[in-house]
């Protein structure tokens, strides 16, 4: 077991951490990547940009989900992750089509001067420093099913793989004199960027619209309540996913003779049990009929 608040505050702690990370090798890159003349570095910046509008995002969303349910949201505020995760691959897409036209238009004039070798440490630093953070982020993510985590994971990856990216292309312009190979991977990975940003919007707006968790954890969910409540108790099973939570909605066939005072331990015991069976699962809303 582990404890859900210390992984909270590890998440905020590693996301602010790599909101600074992100902001110093950005400006880092795009600074190199400038006067070195690597457009392939420039657009890894983009990359750690993207990654400071994420780290954002997850503070914010991190912190409204963390209120509990009220009268006006009944369900609580987990969604807000993905609500930060969609507008996050907004801004993701939008700004990678600025770029990728840019960078087109420097392939097709053949507008690219050699790179510098600073660029080519800047882009190590990079790589090496944006696949840590990811690994630690996808520790967070596990333990916490944060979808806005997850995003904040890809981003960081992405990053690492940019500047996996920008280092080929300066090292073929170096030593093999291949100049075109620098405009040529940042189309690469603005293509890259595209995806993943479409990727992100797809989570994001299944999160949105109540996405039902694998057939797995229904059956699952299904089975525990069965070996609680008694063979054939468990009528009927949904369940949504809720921010980074499962929310369940268990219909219960009950004998009409069993007082309401157990019928409430019952379902009690079954809210543990599931808890207790399957990961992150939130509120149980049990129904008798």
């Amino acid at each position: 077991m582990y404890d859900q608040g210390k992984c909270v505050r590890c998440a905020y702690n590693l996301t602010w951490f790599g909101l600074w990370d992100s902001l110093l090798l950005g400006v880092f890159k795009g600074v190199v990547g400038y006067y070195t003349h690597s457009r392939a570095l420039t657009m890894s910046a983009v990359y750690s940009i993207h990654d400071v509008i994420s780290a954002l995002a997850i503070l914010l969303g991190l912190k409204v989900a963390e209120n509990p349910a009220d009268a006006a949201h009944p369900y609580g505020y987990g969604a807000m992750e993905d609500v930060v995760s969609l507008v996050t691959g907004l801004i993701i897409f939008a700004a990678t089509l600025l770029l990728l036209g840019e960078a087109v238009w420097a392939l097709a004039f053949g507008r690219y001067p050699q790179p510098h070798w600073t660029a080519l440490i800047g882009a190590l630093i990079a790589a090496l420093v944006n696949e840590t953070i990811y690994h630690f982020n996808i520790c967070a993510y596990r333990r916490l099913n944060s979808p806005a985590i997850l995003t904040h994971a890809r981003h960081h990856r992405a990053d690492a793989l940019s500047s996996v990216a920008a280092v080929l292309a300066i090292l073929g312009a170096k030593l093999g004199g291949w100049h075109f190979l620098d405009p040529l991977v940042a189309i690469l990975e603005a293509a890259h960027l595209l995806v993943l940003s479409g990727e992100i919007l797809r989570h994001a707006s299944l999160g949105l619209l109540d996405r039902a968790p694998k057939k797995a954890e229904l059956e699952a969910i299904h089975d525990i309540a069965q070996r609680v409540a008694g063979p054939g108790a468990a009528r009927r099973v949904k369940a949504r996913q809720v921010g980074r939570s499962l929310w369940v909605d268990l219909t219960l066939k009950l004998p009409p003779e069993l007082p309401m005072s157990r019928a409430q331990e019952l379902a009690q015991r079954i809210s543990g049990a599931l808890r207790r069976g399957v990961k992150h699962v939130g509120t149980v809303n049990v129904i008798y009929e």
